[in-house]
């Protein structure tokens, strides 16, 4: 059976926790298809696990992770939070208070002035995330390797 590519995954420049910055190196064996899956397996797998400081369940989840696209398995999905319900629904409130507000009220409805500050809210919040992003990157380079994924929490 023939060796399988390397693969090596960091955790900081010398391995700290306080470098907050982690990435997964894939060796030049590997394809270049497998960085979309590595990035994946990051932003999904590792990194939501080490912003809450679990970071033994992030190294666990993410060689798991990397073990089944090894072989070429299904990857664990990310696990949906509650809050995507609550706001699931709370749309849904909204799209039945406009219905029923243009069928009641016409144009002359409350509706225009409800959706005029929901998008008024949503584009200052997408506003001030397109200004203030912050420069990232992982800052790893590898001699021999081929591609990869990196992340930071």
């Amino acid at each position: 059976m023939p060796e399988p590519p390397a693969l090596s995954f960091y955790l900081g420049n010398a391995g700290s926790q306080q470098d907050r910055k982690a990435r997964i190196e894939l060796g030049a064996g590997w394809k270049r298809d497998k960085d979309a899956v590595a990035q994946q397996i990051m932003d999904d797998q590792i990194i939501p696990r080490f912003k809450s400081g679990d970071f033994s369940g992030g190294i666990v989840a993410g060689v798991k992770a990397l073990d089944k696209m090894a072989r070429d398995l299904k990857l664990p999905s990310r696990q949906r939070p509650s809050s995507h319900y609550i706001i699931g629904a709370v749309f849904f409130g909204l799209m039945v208070f406009t219905i029923v507000s243009l069928i009641r009220r016409g144009s002359s409805g409350w509706a225009w002035l409800m959706w005029a500050g929901v998008f008024g809210v949503v584009g200052m919040i997408l506003y001030h995330m397109a200004t203030s992003r912050s420069g990232g990157g992982g800052g790893f380079s590898g001699g021999s390797f081929g591609g990869g994924a990196s992340g930071s929490w």
